[in-house]
């Protein structure tokens, strides 16, 4: 009721690559949203269980910039109306089909709070990569996730740069 989850892909193939693209993509209705990988003060981030997958090794999702809410005095980080986590999944054989099995557990906010856990298949078959109209809103996502160059250096000194008095 909250808005819609699915898994898409870059290809519309397994490929010859040990790497597939993929994505995982929340829309959610006005007012809605989800919590990033470190959500603040309360929410949970999506989760993935990759249990029942064939032909995949593994994979890494990656976390878009989110955006500060506060709700009834908790500091809470997400995303509201849509995001893709950016995943890269790897296969243990090129080339040969792929079938993902996605548990997702995910929670999803407004004025209350919705856990859900749902069940997303994607079956990528044996074949040359030819991307998907998927492949650019996954690149775009991509593009929104903070890279080293771009987070702060934990080993430099905090400083205290002003003051105010209330």
């Amino acid at each position: 009721e909250q808005g819609a989850v699915r898994l898409i892909s870059a290809n519309a193939g397994a490929g010859s690559g040990q790497t597939i693209a993929l994505g995982l993509e929340f829309r959610m209705k006005p007012g809605w949203k989800v919590y990033w990988r470190s959500p603040g003060d309360a929410g949970f981030p999506p989760e993935i269980s990759w249990i029942g997958s064939t032909n995949f090794a593994g994979a890494t999702m990656s976390w878009p910039a989110p955006t500060r809410f506060s709700v009834l005095g908790l500091e809470t980080l997400g995303y509201k109306e849509a995001v893709v986590f950016p995943i890269r999944a790897e296969v243990f054989e090129r080339g040969k089909t792929v079938d993902l099995a996605a548990r997702v557990r995910f929670l999803t906010c407004d004025d209350i709070c919705v856990p859900y856990e749902t069940i997303l298949t994607l079956s990528l078959p044996a074949g040359r990569d030819l991307n998907t109209p998927e492949s650019g809103t996954i690149a775009a996502w991509q593009a929104r996730v903070p890279t080293g160059a771009t987070l702060p250096d934990p080993s430099a000194p905090l400083a205290i740069e002003r003051v105010e008095l209330a």
